[in-house]
């Protein structure tokens, strides 16, 4: 991997769920992620993504940085397809940035870097919501991530 390398992976961002314990019958325990089935082809497709902008796991310090792009609600536009000037330009409801995040970072472990205890530096991490849609495409939902080899500096 080149000291850089910067991608897009187009789509509805998902959260990597909380996951939850139960008990078996018969015994023991058992784990399970809540939204597996939304998440698994989310992440299959960040990890897809980076294997093809040439990505190869290194073992030095990471600094990951990205941004979720979300589709805006009908009630953003008007009744000529334009976004109200009362929509507003952050996105503050769920899913949880940290959850989005965690979903990236497992994604990317093992293509990216050996494991993203490697992350050091995560910046910028933001969401927010499409700036338009019309004509579609101009501003594509998904998450742009940027995945970086850094030195280690010596204050």
């Amino acid at each position: 991997m080149s000291d850089r390398v910067s991608f897009f992976v187009p789509g509805i961002p998902v959260a990597k769920g909380s996951l939850r314990a139960f008990t078996r019958r018969g015994g023991g325990v058992g784990v399970e992620e809540g939204n597996a089935d939304k998440v698994r082809p989310w992440m299959s497709s960040i990890s897809l993504a980076a294997r093809d902008a040439g990505t190869t796991a290194t073992d030095g310090p990471i600094r990951v940085g990205m941004t979720f792009v979300f589709p805006r609600p009908k009630g953003h536009f008007n009744s000529k397809g334009l976004v109200r000037g009362t929509a507003p330009a952050a996105h503050t409801k769920k899913p949880d940035i940290d959850k989005l995040i965690r979903a990236v970072l497992d994604a990317l472990t093992g293509v990216a870097f050996a494991d993203d205890s490697q992350v050091v530096t995560l910046e910028p991490a933001s969401k927010r919501y499409a700036r338009e849609t019309t004509p579609p495409g101009l501003d594509p939902t998904g998450v742009e991530i940027v995945v970086e080899v850094v030195g280690e500096r010596i204050a």
